[in-house]
């Protein structure tokens, strides 16, 4: 009777005594390092682009209102004086002051604390509102305070509106 070697034989790179395994240990280990790693930065990116796009969105929405505010500060002078014509005719001191009204009213100091009003301008019929606001991001903000690598760890969004009263009959 012949022995029959346990664990297969030495030759063998296939078999489980063979030498073959020995330099693929801890293969797996790496490739699960590598996965879980990518799967983090995808996290991360993931986070941060939504919470740029939300905050764009509503500052946009912000931008809206507040151009849309702007309309009804109606020059009295012109349209009484001449009439409205095919649009309401606008006050630029006016359409300033609605638009800051209507910021303060949305607290929108408060919602944004890095807001500024860039510019608010009016032709005499359409209203022009631009808005920017420094938004820190999450995963950015917390990558900066560890290694100084972006400056503030914030993204600037710059959204503008434009609204236009116009009269029908």
């Amino acid at each position: 009777m012949t022995d029959v070697p346990l664990r297969g034989r030495q030759d063998d790179p296939s078999t489980l005594g063979g030498q073959g395994l020995d330099r693929d240990r801890g293969a797996i280990l790496l490739l699960t390092i590598g996965y879980v790693l990518i799967a983090v930065t995808l996290v991360i990116v993931v986070v941060d682009v939504s919470a740029f796009f939300l905050s764009r969105r509503a500052l946009a929405a912000l931008a809206d209102g507040a151009a849309v505010a702007g309309t009804s500060a109606e020059d009295g002078r012109r349209l009484y004086g001449s009439g409205p014509g095919a649009q309401l005719p606008l006050d630029a001191l006016g359409v300033r002051s609605a638009v800051s009204d209507y910021l303060i009213d949305r607290d929108a100091g408060t919602a944004y604390p890095h807001l500024q009003v860039r510019e608010v301008t009016t032709d005499g019929g359409t209203v022009s509102v631009v808005l920017t606001e420094d938004k820190p991001l999450p995963f950015l903000s917390v990558v900066n305070s560890i290694t100084g690598t972006f400056p503030g760890g914030t993204a600037q969004i710059l959204v503008a509106a434009h609204a236009r009263a116009p009269i029908t009959p």
